[in-house]
């Protein structure tokens, strides 16, 4: 057995041990993932955000807040929600610059999701050589996709994003939709960002899921998984 493959079975034996464990002690663990990845966000956003989400706010507090502040409170809530799903990255937000000449326009208030995705990419490519590094391009309009059969109608999203590629030797960018200070605002970042992940889902993990993590952080810099990844955390029944 070749050492790549002898390691993955290592992995599937740490997660069968640990579910085996907990079926004893009438409780379900997660396997933790995660420990000393870090993500560095940086933020992308058009006019539409400056004039809907940080100049009409009526909170004389919020409005003196600037753009970057606003988008650290909301990667604090992209971050609780992974390590709530025991995904246990920090996120930091390096940067949060306006930029009107990187979306392609489909209309009024509207933007071309894929194109834009594009766009972003090759931004990227030209601004960071971390493979940690993630790019979002945060807009207030309609992210419109043509549909393949050719509709007249397209498809309105609230998120594309590159799949697979965190970490990697490809750029992680995501267009994603902005959404004011409220309860879900953040869902749209983290629907991107579970799918930079490789994720299909971004919640209610599996153990695939996270042994797929767990793969996949091995190639980031300056990670502990190797000695932090896979712990418990138990959750008695009914939480």
């Amino acid at each position: 057995m070749n050492p790549a493959n002898l390691f993955v079975f290592a992995l599937c034996l740490a997660v069968s041990i640990l579910s085996s464990s907990s079926q004893k002690n009438n409780k379900w663990s997660k396997a933790r993932v995660g420990e000393g990845v870090n993500v560095e966000a940086h933020i992308i956003y058009d006019s539409s955000v400056q004039l809907q989400g940080l100049s009409e706010r009526n909170n004389d507090e919020r409005k003196s807040e600037d753009p970057l502040t606003d988008f650290k409170k909301l990667f604090e809530l992209v971050q609780q929600h992974f390590h709530n799903e025991s995904v246990m990255v920090t996120f930091e937000v390096k940067t949060a610059i306006q930029n009107d000449t990187l979306p392609v326009k489909s209309g009024y208030k509207s933007l071309n999701a894929t194109e834009t995705l594009k766009k972003l990419i090759e931004y990227a490519a030209v601004n960071s050589s971390r493979n940690d590094s993630i790019f979002y391009f945060f807009t207030a309009n309609e992210l419109l996709e043509k549909t393949k059969q050719g509709d007249q109608v397209d498809i309105d999203h609230a998120d594309v994003a590159t799949f697979g590629t965190f970490c990697s030797e490809k750029k992680s960018a995501a267009v994603v939709k902005y959404y004011p200070p409220g309860d879900a605002r953040h869902i749209s970042a983290v629907e991107a960002t579970a799918r930079i992940f490789g994720l299909k889902k971004y919640k209610n993990l599996t153990i695939r899921d996270i042994l797929q993590l767990l793969l996949m952080f091995a190639h980031c810099p300056r990670s502990h998984c190797w000695t932090q990844c896979l712990q418990p955390v138990n959750v008695t029944d009914g939480n």
